[in-house]
């Protein structure tokens, strides 16, 4: 199971973007956040996320990393937008 989930990754991720571009465009506004603290949100986002998963992993639960990226991104976005 876990060759053919590494397997099928590696093919998909060669094979196209589409999910790169779906998280990329649409989900948050850049003008939400000011220019000043945008690097500020994408450390929260990503710190969140790791946590989150790390956190999962801990305990065992199932959980995506992606959800927990798009997350920590609006939260961060929401935090930041004040």
């Amino acid at each position: 199971a876990i060759g053919l989930a590494a397997l099928t990754n590696l093919v998909g991720a060669m094979y196209g973007t589409a999910v790169a571009k779906t998280i990329s465009s649409g989900i948050l506004d850049q003008k939400l956040v000011p220019a000043e603290w945008a690097s500020w949100a994408l450390i929260c986002a990503l710190s969140g996320a790791i946590v989150w998963n790390l956190v999962t992993w801990w305990f065992g639960l199932p959980s995506s990393s992606s959800h927990a990226l798009i997350g920590g991104l609006v939260g961060a976005v929401m935090a930041a937008a004040q």
